[in-house]
C-alpha cells in the first residue's frame, strides 16, 4: 500500500511539474507497467550514450512488447479512452467508406475477379463491423477481410467483435503480422499514419539539429543532438523553404517540427504488395506549405490521454498516445514514387458527402425519427470545419484502376498537394 502511494505521488509530481495537474491519475493496474517502460526507455538511453533520437523514444513510448501504448491492454478508444475516432463517432462514417468501396469492387465484378479488403491498424474492429454490414446489404462481400494489426490485446477484441457479430462467415476473417506479397482490392488505414514515430528536427540561428531525449533530474526531457545524415537528407528538401520564412525579422527565430522517416518504406511496402486496387488513407494533417507554415514553429505534436490533449510526451509515459499530423504532400510524393497513382485528396466532410452521406443520413432518420438530435450531432462531429471535418483529410492511391472514385469526383485539392 505504502509503495501504491509512492507511486501515485510520483506521477502526481510529474503532472505537477508540467503543469498538467487537470489530467485523472491512472488506475492502480496501469503504474507497474507504466514503470517497467520508463526503466526500458532509460536502459535506451544509456545505450545510446545518454541521449536517444526522438523517434526511438516514441517508438518506444507506443510499440515495446508488450508495455508500449498501442501493444498493451489499456483502453484507447471511445468514450472510456483516450480520444475517439471516426467509426466510433457514427456507423455512417464507415457506411460512406462502403460505398467507396462498392464502386471499386464492381470493377472487379465487371471483370469477374476476385477482392479482398485489407485494414491496417484495425483497432477495436469497429470499422470493419460497420464496412462488413454496409456491403453485405449492397451484396458485395469481399472474398476475405484482413486485419494487419500488432496489438495482441486489439487482436483479441477483434475476433470476439467478429465472433459475436458475423458468426455466418468467420471464414472471410484473417488476422496478419505483416503485408501479403500480392494482394487486390481495396486497403483502408484510418488514423494510421500519425501513430508513426517521428524525427524532430531543430533550427536556431538557421543552425540544424536533431531533438533527442535523455534522462535528467528524475525525469525524461528534450535535449539538443547532432542531426542524423537521414534525417538531414529529408529536411534539405524542405529546408530552403523553411530558412525563406525565417529570413529578415525572423533570422533569428528558433523553429521545430517533424519528419516521418518511416512513411517511404511503408508506402514501398505498400505500393510493392497492390497488384490491383485503391490504397484510402484518413488522418488528420496538411500539405507541405501548411505543414512547415512559419507560424507553426514548434511543429505538430500532440499527446492524448483521456480525451486531454497537451503536448509533452515525457509524463504517463505508456499510458497516452502520441502522435503528429501528417504531411500529406510527402504521402503522395512518396506514393507516386512507388509508382501508384494519386486517386483524389479532400477534406473528410467532402468525401463523406460525396459517398452518400446526406442519403445515408435520410434512411436511417425514415427508419428512426426519433434519432434525428443524435445523427445530427454525429454529423456535425464528422464533417464540421471545427471537428473532424477539415482538420482529417482522405488520400487515395490506385494502380491498375480505370474508374474514377466517387468520393474525390465533384471536390478535389489534389493541386494543393
Amino acid at each position: 500500500m505504502e509503495h501504491h502511494s509512492r507511486k501515485i505521488k510520483s506521477i502526481q509530481n510529474q503532472l505537477a511539474d508540467a503543469g498538467l495537474l487537470q489530467l485523472p491519475i491512472p488506475e492502480e493496474s496501469e503504474h507497474d507497467s507504466h514503470y517497467k517502460l520508463c526503466e526500458r526507455i532509460r536502459q535506451l538511453i544509456e545505450q545510446s550514450n545518454g541521449i536517444l533520437p526522438f523517434d526511438k523514444y516514441m517508438q518506444a513510448a507506443l510499440y515495446e512488447p508488450g508495455l508500449g501504448y498501442y501493444v498493451s491492454a489499456t483502453r484507447k478508444f471511445g468514450e472510456q479512452g483516450d480520444f475517439i475516432t471516426a467509426p466510433e463517432v457514427s456507423s455512417v462514417f464507415g457506411q460512406c467508406l462502403a460505398i467507396q468501396c462498392e464502386e471499386i469492387f464492381s470493377e472487379f465484378k465487371q471483370n469477374n475477379q476476385t477482392f479482398d479488403l485489407l485494414e491496417i491498424g484495425p483497432g477495436n474492429g469497429k470499422l470493419a463491423l460497420d464496412l462488413m454490414t454496409a456491403l453485405d446489404k449492397l451484396d458485395c462481400l469481399p472474398e476475405h477481410y484482413y486485419f494487419l494489426e500488432t496489438s495482441p490485446d486489439l487482436q483479441q477484441r477483434q475476433k470476439q467483435l467478429v465472433e459475436n457479430e458475423f458468426p455466418d462467415c468467420l471464414s472471410r476473417f484473417h488476422w496478419l503480422s505483416h503485408l501479403p506479397e500480392h494482394f487486390s482490392g481495396v486497403i483502408v488505414a484510418n488514423e494510421l499514419l500519425d501513430a508513426m514515430p517521428v524525427k524532430r528536427f531543430h533550427f536556431e540561428k538557421q543552425k540544424l539539429m536533431e531533438w533527442g531525449v535523455c534522462f535528467q533530474n528524475g525525469g525524461f526531457q528534450y535535449k539538443l543532438m547532432d542531426v542524423d545524415p537521414e534525417l538531414s537528407s529529408f529536411v534539405h528538401e524542405i529546408e530552403s523553404s523553411i530558412q525563406a520564412k525565417m529570413s529578415g525579422e525572423h533570422a533569428t527565430s528558433t523553429y521545430s517540427s517533424e519528419i516521418n522517416l518511416w512513411l517511404k518504406p511503408w508506402m514501398k511496402s505498400i505500393a510493392g504488395c497492390l497488384d490491383r486496387g485503391v490504397l484510402l488513407l484518413i488522418d488528420y494533417g496538411y500539405t507541405a506549405t501548411e505543414y512547415y507554415h512559419e507560424q507553426r514553429n514548434d511543429g505538430t505534436l500532440i499527446c492524448n490521454y483521456r480525451h486531454h490533449a497537451h503536448d509533452n510526451p515525457f509524463i504517463l509515459v505508456g499510458l497516452q498516445d502520441i502522435s503528429a499530423f501528417v504531411d500529406f504532400s510527402a504521402v503522395a510524393a512518396h506514393a507516386t514514387g512507388f509508382g501508384l497513382n494519386i486517386a483524389g485528396y479532400c477534406p473528410q466532410a467532402h468525401f463523406l458527402i460525396q459517398t452518400g452521406l446526406d442519403e445515408i443520413a435520410q434512411e436511417k432518420l425514415s427508419k428512426e425519427p426519433e434519432g434525428y438530435l443524435k445523427m445530427a450531432q454525429e454529423i456535425k462531429h464528422l464533417t464540421l470545419p471545427g471537428e473532424m471535418g477539415e482538420r482529417f483529410k482522405v488520400i487515395g492511391f490506385s494502380k491498375n484502376l480505370v474508374n474514377k472514385l466517387r468520393g474525390f469526383e465533384k471536390f478535389d485539392q489534389t493541386h494543393r498537394l
